[in-house]
């Protein structure tokens, strides 16, 4: 599997190096100006969020020094970041595009989402592997029905949303629908002797609405934002959408399930004890592997349960929400508009590194004068101390 997907990375790039045109509109213009420190930050910042997110419940979240660390740098990074952002003249992500409504509620609702769809990989490979007993092959082969549903997903946003042109709100109200329909299917199928058939439906609609979410959103701020800072909203959604969207979901579920699974567990087997007819003619290692083993049934589908309750309510606020959000003008500038304007930014940068350098060689030149002085007023006082003391 390694070597296949090798290949296809390799087959890719082979794709690109033969059917790409190598035609340059631009002449090369120098990396000036861009802030590596902020993207060093940035880097930090997630990844530090990623591994408490990750092994927070593997380590007993904050009773870690671990998760507390990773917690630290994770909170100590960011806040450095913005405090440079707000400093410099190009940071790696400009703070401004928060003031545009469609980043900020978007980057809320990837959050949202991304809980919603948290279950595929909490629950669904619990309920596969320990539960219908389904081996690796039969878990990796469901993939190609969410393919199935993100194929349909494209088709259906390209016809309704680009030639029909639907607006936000009903695209995502269909979004919602098709990931409700994921819940409700795996809260009222969920059993122990469920078909391998049976899951390809909600799997199909979980794929369709998440590639529907997926395109809505990208769409919304190629739409909504400026052009100078469009790859910085579009490098915040790719944090949320590609890393902290998924991790956030998957620790709160998990953290969920772990205690649901507790308390269901001591519920289950409250009764089970020496007086109990039942529980006397079963092994102990079997009697608490049953106790477990329903436990986790009855806490997946309360969770399913909780999830879709959660979504209609969602999916109520998302009908009777009246907004202005239309589909906007996404045509970007031309390459000559870009050109000119990249040139006049650099320039300006050349301006205020050339003032900078002049006014940080005066200030070194203050800096030396005031170590001189103080070097001297310190031999000086060295020297009427000791001839003082002789």
């Amino acid at each position: 599997m390694y070597w296949f997907v090798i290949g296809l990375l390799l087959a890719v790039i082979l794709f690109v190096l033969v059917a790409f045109q190598d035609k340059r509109f631009m002449s090369y213009l120098p990396l000036y100006g861009i802030d590596w420190l902020g993207a060093v930050l940035w880097a930090i910042s997630v990844l530090a969020m990623t591994f408490v997110g990750v092994y927070g419940e593997h380590y007993d979240w904050f009773a870690s020094l671990y998760i507390r660390m990773g917690s630290l740098i994770a909170v100590a990074a960011l806040l450095f970041n913005i405090a440079r952002a707000l400093v410099i003249r190009h940071p790696y992500i400009d703070l401004s595009i928060w003031t545009y409504r469609p980043v900020w509620l978007t980057f809320l609702l990837y959050v949202l989402i991304d809980f919603f769809l948290a279950p595929q990989h909490v629950l669904e490979h619990i309920y596969m592997e320990r539960i219908l007993g389904f081996d690796a092959l039969h878990v990796v082969s469901m993939n190609w029905i969410v393919l199935l549903g993100i194929v349909a997903g494209s088709i259906f946003t390209y016809y309704m949303f680009a030639l029909r042109r639907w607006g936000y709100r009903r695209m995502l109200t269909f979004a919602f629908s098709c990931i409700i329909v994921y819940l409700l299917v795996f809260y009222f199928y969920l059993d122990y002797d469920l078909p391998k058939e049976a899951l390809y439906l909600p799997v199909f609609f979980r794929g369709m609405g998440y590639v529907i979410v997926a395109i809505c959103f990208l769409t919304s701020i190629s739409g909504s934002v400026p052009f100078r800072i469009f790859f910085h909203a579009v490098t915040t959604h790719t944090f949320v959408s590609a890393v902290l969207g998924g991790v956030i979901g998957n620790a709160v579920l998990g953290r969920i399930l772990a205690v649901v699974m507790k308390r269901n567990a001591l519920l289950l087997g409250a009764e089970l004890d020496e007086v109990n007819p039942i529980a006397v003619c079963v092994p102990l290692p079997q009697l608490y592997g049953m106790v477990q083993q329903q436990a986790m049934m009855v806490s997946m589908k309360e969770i399913f349960g909780w999830l879709s309750m959660l979504a209609l309510f969602c999916l109520l606020v998302f009908v009777l929400w009246e907004s202005s959000w239309r589909v906007g003008n996404i045509i970007h500038p031309k390459y000559s508009t870009i050109r000119h304007f990249m040139k006049r930014e650099l320039r300006i940068d050349r301006l205020i590194a050339s003032k900078s350098l002049v006014v940080s060689t005066k200030w070194l030149w203050v800096f030396w004068g005031i170590i001189f002085v103080g070097i001297i007023l310190i031999i000086d006082n060295c020297v009427t101390f000791v001839n003082s003391k002789v």
